[in-house]
């Protein structure tokens, strides 16, 4: 999986490889990025490149992600529909903006930092961080609909990009965000390492793997759909031996500004009671924290 940097061409832009694994920095040509090597073509539809096996060769058995449990083409298209159809997902802006403060401040990221949102959907979490912070962001999704909306909120990286595939050179970020990827749907840890290992390619050593997702505190089976317990996710990402560090938190939304405590302290048995008593006076959003430090 290890990609070596290439000499940048004079009309390239330097982050930006073939995601055919050549490890070719695109050429720029104004309406496509072209790979010497691949002499693969990847269309830029309005103003968002499409960084897609599939956009280039027309031949959709070509992308990575088909052959993954759960990632069938179709999701994609239903994806573009439901984002033109509903416009974006139900949302807690207050406690979700609180859960990005405090996230930064406990990253400590540095200067600048360049942040990959992969799985950005509408560019939600992202425009809450250029927001916030006005860092360097840049927003990924396999949905070109969603990154529209994206685009007219003012974002301005956006890109159609398959997190199985990215196009970007090896540690270029300084941090990764994988918010509710649904990509890491997946029961099988061998699968979910996998995915871990080709996103973190591109994350600087030392950098911060965020990974939130609903997820199952309690132990049931398959609560709202999901199986990851927190002791799932701490096996994953301990055996996948990428990361020097890894810590679990919890994260409630909509109670999150009410329930501050709960955010961002480590997951444990008090905590998971607590939960327990929230959920039985409401139905908020359980969500699971995971800051992974890259080795």
């Amino acid at each position: 999986m290890n990609i070596a940097r290439q000499v940048r061409p004079e009309s390239s832009i330097d982050y930006l490889i073939c995601p055919n694994y050549c490890g070719t920095v695109l050429l720029d040509t104004g309406e496509s990025f072209s790979c010497s090597s691949c002499q693969l073509n990847f269309p830029v539809v309005d103003g968002i490149p499409v960084m897609l096996k599939s956009a280039a060769t027309r031949n959709r058995e070509s992308d990575d992600f088909l052959k993954h449990k759960r990632m069938a083409y179709e999701s994609l298209e239903h994806y573009n529909e439901w984002y033109k159809q509903r416009g974006d997902f139900d949302r807690a802006l207050k406690a979700d903006q609180y859960f990005i403060r405090r996230l930064f401040t406990h990253l400590r990221l540095p200067v600048h930092p360049k942040i990959l949102d992969i799985g950005a959907g509408s560019g939600y979490y992202g425009r809450i961080v250029k927001s916030l912070f006005d860092e360097e962001l840049f927003s990924c999704d396999l949905a070109i609909e969603g990154l529209r909306q994206g685009k007219q909120a003012g974002l301005k990286k956006l890109f159609v990009m398959d997190a199985y595939a990215l196009a970007f050179q090896d540690n270029f970020f300084d941090a990764i965000f994988a918010f509710g990827l649904n990509s890491f749907m997946k029961d099988d840890p061998t699968e979910f390492i996998d995915l871990l290992a080709r996103l973190t390619r591109t994350l600087a050593p030392g950098g911060p793997f965020v990974y939130v997702f609903s997820t199952n505190l309690r132990q049931d089976s398959h609560q709202f759909g999901y199986s990851h317990t927190p002791k799932f996710v701490q096996s994953v990402f301990e055996r996948s031996n990428l990361f020097e560090t890894l810590e679990l938190y919890c994260f409630i939304r909509p109670l999150a500004h009410l329930y501050g405590p709960l955010l961002l302290n480590p997951i444990t048995t008090a905590v998971t009671q607590a939960v327990q008593k929230i959920v039985s006076m409401k139905k908020p959003g359980i969500r699971l924290v995971a800051i992974a430090r890259k080795k």
